[in-house]
């Protein structure tokens, strides 16, 4: 019977760890395996979101990048984040991503950002805070755009297209012509017949 009981609790607090997992997170489309795509010398402001899903208090988060210092920073100077504990808690995060010019095109940065619970919920006498620690990890890649005068060309991919573009209509324009020439040369063989 004491086995039973001491099961039993592990169960309950397991399943509790589970329910705290799923309701407290960090979101965004970037990941490592969607890297954020982005030219030399160009700068963006990325969005991600912290969400309080459980209900159970509110979390105050303060945000830290700790690995990609030298191209990404938190908006926020103050890095802290108030998220309420609702079902439809939603908290954005703003993160400039600053390359610099000429660096090598298809490098790769590695960005890990933590934010860490400095208070949860209403704190009552003899209530038990769990400190709560959240990642985002995500790639930066540097593509392959070139600035000319100020305007960004892909790899000169568009003008390629153009050109191919025209080489079609030329040929069309030459089949078209050749057909009526041969039907305008057959209609006069056979009237001559």
């Amino acid at each position: 019977m004491k086995n039973f009981l001491i099961i039993g609790f592990f169960i309950v607090a397991l399943y509790s760890l589970i329910n705290l997992v799923n309701a407290i997170s960090v979101g965004g489309i970037y990941s490592t395996t969607n890297p954020l795509e982005i030219s030399s010398g160009e700068e963006k402001t990325i969005i991600f979101s912290l969400q309080n899903r459980a209900g159970d208090g509110d979390v105050k988060f303060k945000g830290n990048v700790t690995k990609g210092q030298e191209i990404v920073s938190l908006v926020d100077k103050k890095a802290e984040y108030f998220v309420p504990g609702s079902p439809d808690s939603e908290v954005l995060v703003e993160v400039l991503v600053k390359i610099p010019r000429n660096v090598e095109i298809g490098k790769e940065y590695d960005v890990k950002i933590e934010f860490k619970s400095i208070s949860i919920g209403d704190s009552g006498e003899g209530m038990v805070q769990m400190a709560v620690g959240l990642s985002r990890y995500f790639k930066v890649k540097v593509i392959g755009e070139e600035k000319i005068d100020g305007k960004k060309v892909k790899e000169r991919k568009n003008l390629i297209w153009i050109i191919l573009g025209i080489v079609i209509v030329i040929v069309m324009i030459v089949i078209v012509k050749f057909v009526f020439e041969n039907k305008k040369t057959s209609s006069e063989y056979n009237s001559n017949i």
